[in-house]
C-alpha cells in the first residue's frame, strides 16, 4: 500500500487532480516522509514559476511582442508575495498547484479567438477541467477571467454571448464528474453548514496590505531563512527604469480591451476583499474565502498592467517606481502587520520525534484518531503521516459532517469551561475514537481535563499533545449495548447532544441512527442486534404492524424508550407494549409539581432536579396520559397534577419506558445534567456495553475487510458514514448484504447477521446514480469535443486545393 494514503473517499475527489498527482509521484518513487515534504515544496515552486512564465508569455503575445510588457507583468507578479497566500496562510497546496491554469487558459483562449482553431479550444477545456478539479476557487476564477477576456475581444455582442454560453457549458459538462457530486454535497449541507455565509476576518487589513505590497516578505528556501523583502523594493526603480528604456522600441501597439476588462475584474475583487477586511461583511460561497482572493488580484493586475503600459505616457512610467514605494510605505505605516509569516520546509528534530511518537502510539497496534481544531497542527501530520486518522482536514478520516465537526471543535477549544462541556468533550472523544488531541493552554479541554482525564504526552510545535486513555479504536466489534434510534435528523441530533450532557461513564453509549427508515422497515432480526431502541419523532408505515414488531422485540428481552411528544402519537391511542393506552396533547405551566414513584428507575430522583416547564416564555407542551389509561401491569414514574408524564411496563422479558414530556429536548434546552442522567438511565437501564477492538485490513480508501465472531452483533467503523446519491457504503458477508447505519456523530455501524465464525466482512464504497450520471455526462462531453475536432480536420483535408498552373506561352 502506498505510504501516502488518502483516508475517507469523499475527499479523494474533492481536489482530485492536485492531490492525486503527488500521490502518483510518491507511489512511483516510494518517497520517504521527508521526500513527500520536498515533493510538495518543489511542486509549489514549480507552480509559482509556471504562473510567472505564462503571465509573461500572455503579456508578450497580447502587447504585440513587447518585451517591456512581459517584464513589467513578471515583475509585478514576482514582487507580490500575495501569490504565496495559499502556501503561507493556509497551507492549501491544491490551490497553489492549480494557479498556473488561469494564465495558461487565457493564452489558449486568446489563440482560439484569434485563429478559430479548435485545437486551442480543446486544450483550453483540458486546462479548465484541471483548474476546476484542482480547487473550486481556481475553477471559479478560471471561468471569470475567461468571460472577461471574451468580453474584451473585438467581436459583436451576439458572438460574445454565444461564445460565453458555449464555452461555459462545454467546460462545465466536461468537468461534470466532479462538479455535480461536489455541488450536491454542498447544497445538501453534507460538507458545510451553509452555501452562503458571512464571517469576519481573522487578520487585520495591514497584514494583507503589507504582504501584498512586498514591504516584508518571507521566501521559502530549503532551511526556512527569511528573505528581506525591501531589497526588491529598492531594486524596483532600477528595473522599471530599464523597462522605460525598452518601451521606446517600435513594436506596434495592440488593443487593450482585454486588459481593461481583466483590470475591472481585479478592481472588483479587491474592493470586495477590502470591505471584508475592514469589517463590512458580505456573503460569499463557502470555499471561496475572501482571504483567498489575493492570488487572483495579483494575477489580474499583473496581466492588465503589462498590457495597459503600452498606452501609458512616458511621465507615468517614470513615476511608477515612486508610486509603488510611496504607496507601500504609506500602507505599512497606516496598517502595520500584527505578525510575520514564516514557513520552513522541515520540522525540527524534536518536533519530528514527537510526531513519530504520536504515529507509533496511534497506529502500531490498535488504530486511534488524532484530534484538534487548528490547521497548523494537521498540516504537518498530513505531510509526514497522511494515513493517520485525524479529526480535521482534506483527508476524510476527519469528522466531516459540518454540524458535528463544529460541535467537536467548539467543545475542545471554544466552549466555556463548564461541567456540561466537560461531559460533552468526554463523550465526543469516545464516540470519535480520538485518543490523542493537540491543544493550546487556553483551550477549553486543556482547562477542564488536563489535570484529570487528559494526560500530557508530548509537545509538538506550539501544542501539548494529550492522551485520552478511555478512547476506543477506530474499529470495534460490538457484543452488547447498541442503541437504535428511530427519528428524523433533527430528532437524532437532539438525542445525541442530550446524552452527551450526561455524566460520562466509560464506555459511552453506542447510539445508532436508522436514518430515513420507519419502524416497520426494519426486520425483527435486525432489531434483536440492539440492546435498546429509542423512538422519538419516529414514523411507521402501518401502526399495528410496527407495534406488533416492537412487542415481539421487547418480549424477547429488548428495552424500548418511546417519547410521544413531537411525534405522530402525541395525542392518540397506543397499542401494546406501551404502558399507557391513550395520550393527550396538553400544556404544563409554571412548574411541574411532580409526584415521583419509588422505583429503581427513579432512585435518587427528586422534583428539584428538573428545570421549569417553560418554552419561549410560554407553557411547555406535553403528551400526557391518565391513571384510567394506565395498563394494569404498568407503573407511573412521574406524575404532574394527576397527569402521567413518564411510565414503564415489564413486557415479557423486556421493559418499555414511555415519556410524554419531550424529555430529550427539555434536557438539551436547559443543559440539565441531572435530567440527562435520568434520561440515560431510562434508556440504558440494566444494559452493559461490551466491545473489543476489531481486526481491520485496509488496502485502499474504498475497501476494508473486518473479522467478526459468531456472537458479535455489530461492527463500529469510525469513518464518515455516507449514504446518498453520490456515494454509499455497503457491507457484505459470505451470505448477503448487511445493513449499514450511522453511529454517533456521523460514523458507520454494520449490523451483523451472526451466521458465521471468524469470516470476512467486506465494506466498500459504491458510486450512486448521480455520480454515475455525472461521469457519463463528462465522457459524452469529451467524446463530443473530440468528434467535432476530428470532423473539422476531415473537412479541411477534403477541401479542394487550388493549384497555380504556369503558362509557358
Amino acid at each position: 500500500m502506498p505510504n501516502y494514503y488518502f483516508g475517507n473517499p469523499h475527499f479523494t475527489f474533492y481536489t482530485p487532480s492536485t492531490y492525486i498527482i503527488p500521490l502518483l509521484f510518491q507511489y512511483l518513487f516510494n518517497l520517504s516522509e521527508e521526500g513527500i515534504v520536498k515533493l510538495f515544496n518543489w511542486a509549489g515552486y514549480f507552480s509559482i514559476i509556471s504562473s510567472l512564465s505564462f503571465i509573461m508569455l500572455l503579456s508578450y503575445l497580447k502587447s504585440g511582442y513587447r518585451l517591456s510588457s512581459a517584464l513589467l507583468s513578471g515583475i509585478f507578479f514576482g514582487a507580490s508575495p500575495g501569490i504565496f497566500e495559499p502556501w503561507l496562510f493556509g497551507g492549501n497546496s491544491a490551490e497553489l498547484f492549480s494557479l498556473p491554469s488561469i494564465p495558461l487558459g487565457l493564452i489558449l483562449l486568446d489563440r482560439f479567438l484569434k485563429t478559430g482553431k479548435l485545437n486551442y479550444l480543446l486544450f483550453f477545456l483540458i486546462v479548465g477541467v484541471y483548474a476546476i478539479t484542482g480547487h473550486q476557487a481556481v475553477g471559479m476564477f478560471y471561468l471569470v477571467f475567461s468571460f472577461s477576456w471574451i468580453l474584451g475581444n473585438n467581436i459583436t455582442r451576439e458572438q460574445k454571448f454565444v461564445k460565453i454560453i458555449t464555452l461555459s457549458l462545454t467546460l462545465l459538462c466536461s468537468a461534470a464528474w466532479y462538479i455535480i457530486p461536489l455541488a450536491y454535497m454542498e447544497l445538501t449541507h453534507k460538507i458545510r453548514g451553509s452555501l452562503w455565509m458571512k464571517i469576519p476576518s481573522e487578520l487585520e487589513l495591514g497584514d494583507y496590505i503589507v504582504t501584498f505590497l512586498n514591504i516584508e516578505i518571507h521566501s521559502l528556501p530549503s532551511r526556512g531563512y527569511r528573505f528581506p523583502g525591501f531589497l526588491l523594493t529598492v531594486l524596483l526603480p532600477v528595473i522599471l527604469y530599464i523597462i522605460n528604456r525598452l518601451h521606446k522600441n517600435n513594436c506596434k501597439k495592440k488593443s487593450s480591451n482585454e486588459a481593461i476588462t481583466t483590470f475591472s475584474i481585479g478592481i472588483g475583487i479587491l474592493l470586495y476583499f477590502i470591505l471584508w477586511c475592514v469589517g463590512f461583511l458580505l456573503p460569499f460561497p463557502e470555499g471561496f474565502h475572501p482571504s483567498r482572493f489575493i492570488p487572483y488580484i495579483v494575477i489580474s493586475f499583473s496581466i492588465s498592467i503589462g498590457l495597459l503600459i503600452n498606452h501609458a505616457p512616458s511621465f507615468l512610467l517614470k513615476a511608477l517606481p515612486f508610486i509603488f514605494i510611496s504607496t507601500g510605505l504609506m500602507f505599512s505605516f497606516l496598517f502595520p502587520p500584527s505578525y510575520n509569516v514564516a514557513v520552513s520546509n522541515f520540522l525540527s528534530v524534536e518536533d519530528k520525534e514527537s510526531l513519530q511518537k504520536i504515529k507509533s502510539l496511534a497506529m502500531d497496534h490498535d488504530v486511534y484518531r488524532i484530534g484538534g481544531v487548528r490547521d497548523d497542527l494537521f498540516y504537518w501530520v498530513y505531510l509526514y503521516y497522511p494515513h493517520l486518522y485525524t479529526s480535521r482536514g482534506y483527508y476524510a478520516q476527519g469528522i466531516l459532517y459540518i454540524d458535528w465537526q463544529a460541535w467537536f471543535e467548539h467543545a475542545l477549544a471554544g466552549a466555556p469551561p463548564t461541567l456540561q462541556w466537560n461531559n460533552s468533550i468526554l463523550h465526543l472523544l469516545d464516540w470519535t475514537g480520538t485518543r490523542y488531541v493537540g491543544l493550546m493552554k487556553n483551550d477549553t479541554a486543556a482547562i477542564l481535563l488536563s489535570n484529570s482525564v487528559l494526560k500530557p504526552l508530548t509537545t509538538f510545535l506550539n501544542f501539548t499533545i494529550y492522551e485520552f486513555p478511555y478512547s476506543p479504536p477506530i474499529s470495534e466489534t460490538v457484543y452488547d449495548g447498541g442503541i437504535l434510534v428511530f427519528s428524523d435528523s433533527e430528532g437524532y441530533d437532539v438525542i445525541l447532544r442530550s446524552i452527551a450532557i450526561s455524566n460520562y461513564v466509560k464506555p459511552a453509549p453506542i447510539i445508532v441512527w436508522a436514518e430515513d427508515k420507519c419502524i416497520d422497515d426494519v426486520s425483527l432480526n435486525v432489531l434483536e442486534k440492539f440492546s435498546s431502541i429509542i423512538l422519538y419523532r419516529y414514523c411507521y408505515r402501518d401502526k399495528e404492524k410496527a407495534f406488533n414488531l416492537l412487542a415481539d422485540y421487547v418480549s424477547r428481552g429488548g428495552r424500548l424508550f418511546i417519547e410521544t411528544m413531537s411525534s405522530v402519537d402525541e395525542s392518540s391511542g397506543m397499542p401494546q407494549p406501551i404502558p399507557i393506552s391513550k395520550t393527550y396533547r396538553e400544556a404544563v405551566q409554571e412548574s411541574w409539581n411532580f409526584s415521583i414513584s419509588e422505583d429503581l428507575l427513579t432512585a435518587n430522583i427528586t422534583g428539584e432536579i428538573f428545570s421549569p416547564p417553560i418554552y419561549d416564555n410560554g407553557p411547555w407542551g406535553v403528551s400526557s396520559s391518565t391513571m384510567n389509561d394506565l395498563r394494569s401491569e404498568a407503573k407511573p414514574l412521574l406524575t404532574s397534577r394527576d397527569k402521567i408524564l413518564v411510565a414503564y411496563i415489564r413486557y415479557g422479558n423486556g421493559i418499555v419506558v414511555w415519556s410524554g414530556m419531550n424529555l430529550p429536548y427539555h434536557v438539551l434546552s436547559y443543559q440539565n445534567i441531572a435530567e440527562a442522567d435520568f434520561m440515560k438511565k431510562l434508556i440504558m437501564y440494566d444494559i452493559i456495553v461490551r466491545t473489543e477492538p476489531a481486526e481491520m485490513i485496509r488496502n485502499s480508501a474504498t475497501s476494508i475487510i473486518f473479522k467478526a465472531q459468531p456472537s458479535a452483533k455489530g461492527i463500529i467503523f469510525r469513518e464518515r458514514y455516507i449514504s446518498n446519491l453520490i456515494f454509499s457504503w455497503r457491507a457484505t458477508d459470505l451470505y448477503k448484504e448487511l445493513d449499514v447505519f450511522m453511529m454517533g456523530p456521523g460514523f458507520n455501524y454494520i449490523v451483523l447477521n451472526g451466521r458465521y465464525g471468524g469470516e470476512n466482512i467486506r465494506m466498500s464504497l459504491h458510486d450512486g446514480p448521480l455520480r454515475i450520471c455525472s461521469i457519463m455526462l463528462s465522457v459524452l462531453a469529451a467524446l463530443l469535443c473530440i468528434a467535432v475536432l476530428l470532423y473539422t480536420r476531415y473537412k479541411a483535408e477534403k477541401k479542394p486545393r487550388k493549384f497555380l498552373i504556369k503558362d509557358n506561352r
